[in-house]
C-alpha cells in the first residue's frame, strides 16, 4: 500500500514539473 502512495506522490511531482516547463516554453515563444 505504501508503494502506491509513493508512486502517487512521484506522479504529482513529475506532472507539476512538466507544467512548470510548459509555462517556461510558452514564455520563450512569446
Amino acid at each position: 500500500m505504501n508503494t502506491w502512495i509513493r508512486i502517487a506522490q512521484v506522479s504529482v511531482t513529475v506532472i507539476t514539473e512538466i507544467i512548470s516547463i510548459m509555462k517556461e516554453i510558452e514564455k520563450e515563444k512569446s
